[in-house]
């Protein structure tokens, strides 16, 4: 792991990675999310009075801890930076960072770059639309950078601010969505790709696929169906070696996203490789605050509940800024069904949390026995 770690900060520096950085990194096996999750003080370097912890969800019933060091935070900041380059808002811009600046480190992490590509921000913890109201009557922002969800949430408000852009991440977006936003906003959604364990890239203003910077993070692609990794151009499992991370190292992690590495110069003028996504490995339904429920959790949860998966159909739609899960099973009993809801609600913190706030409601639809 040392032999690893000293390479990574070797070659961070180079706009290239050498073919002994490749060699060394591949001799390594693949870290899944599991990894992660129960032997973190394994993987976790420690820096005596340097280190700070986010929390976020990820898949468990717990928050999943992101620990970095001020170097950390400095590099991941300077890249969010050449983000503002390629989105053209590098410098004189007032940026309103309406995401949650206490657990989920994408708010503060965002509210840095821009201060280091020259841009004033302004913090904005989801609060009540009048607080965020008046912080924007105050502040008039240029830019705001938020999730796709809240864009839609706040929507009464906040398109009647004056944005040159929009900045999103944290969430899925359709083609339908990003039209109906930028209809709403009179402005140019660009959106960045990242995951707690790490930022990847971030949209140009051709909006196909993410630019990535091979000194920052190296992505490689494997087969969805077995570990042998694929060419460029092919789509597979996306897997993600963080060279901004020292304290909590992040190599060879299986993302569970599928995409594609390409490679082409892109018409934009940046010689960076682009991510082309096409979604999760396995299906997952999104929900919104960037929160999501994995299709092997609800068969796990069937599973559990009913001593068996019997055939189901799970729609998620957003009203509002509610999230309703409309399931519809093959007969079962009440008590299976409020079981079933109740497991649901546990799945992970932010989904008991969304219950716990009432921006989450179920539908179960069946015969009753």
């Amino acid at each position: 792991m040392n032999q690893i770690l000293n390479e990574i900060e070797n070659k961070a520096r180079e706009r290239v990675l050498g073919k002994n950085f490749t060699t060394l990194l591949r001799s390594l096996p693949f870290m899944r999310e599991a990894v992660l999750e129960t032997k973190i003080n394994e993987l976790l370097f420690r820096f005596e009075n340097d280190l700070r912890v986010y929390f976020t969800s990820g898949t468990t019933k717990k928050p999943k801890a992101l620990y970095s060091n001020s170097s950390d935070i400095r590099n991941t900041a300077d890249y969010i930076k050449w983000f503002c380059e390629v989105e053209g808002i590098a410098g004189g811009e007032t940026v309103a960072v309406l995401m949650d600046h206490s657990f989920w480190a994408v708010g503060p992490l965002t509210c840095l770059g821009h201060i280091a590509a020259g841009n004033s921000v302004i913090p904005i913890d989801l609060r009540s639309k009048e607080a965020i109201a008046e912080v924007l009557d105050a502040t008039a922002p240029t830019v705001i950078s938020t999730l796709p969800s809240k864009l839609e949430e706040y929507a009464d408000i906040l398109s009647k601010m004056n944005f040159k852009i929009l900045e999103t991440t944290g969430e899925p977006m359709t083609e339908k969505q990003r039209a109906k936003l930028e209809k709403i906003y009179h402005a140019e959604i660009f959106d960045a790709y990242g995951l707690t364990e790490g930022v990847i890239g971030v949209e140009c203003k051709n909006h196909n696929g993410y630019h990535y910077r091979e000194d920052k993070v190296y992505l490689e692609i494997k087969s969805l169906k077995s570990d042998k990794l694929i060419p460029d151009g092919s789509f597979g499992e996306i897997v993600m070696t963080n060279l901004m991370c020292q304290a909590q190292p992040v190599i060879r992690y299986c993302t569970g996203d599928a995409g594609k590495i390409l490679r082409d110069k892109c018409s934009c003028g940046l010689t960076d490789p682009r991510l082309i996504l096409r979604g999760r490995v396995g299906k997952t339904h999104y929900l919104i605050d960037g929160v999501k429920i994995r299709q092997e959790n609800m068969q796990g949860i069937l599973q559990e509940v009913l001593g068996h998966v019997l055939p189901y159909k799970i729609k998620v739609s957003i009203k509002e800024g509610v999230a309703y899960i409309d399931l519809n099973i093959d007969q079962i009993s009440a008590s299976q069904s409020r079981k079933i809801i109740e497991k649901v609600s546990e799945t992970n913190y932010d989904v008991f949390n969304l219950v716990r706030t009432n921006q989450l409601k179920f539908i179960v639809r069946t015969q009753h026995l």
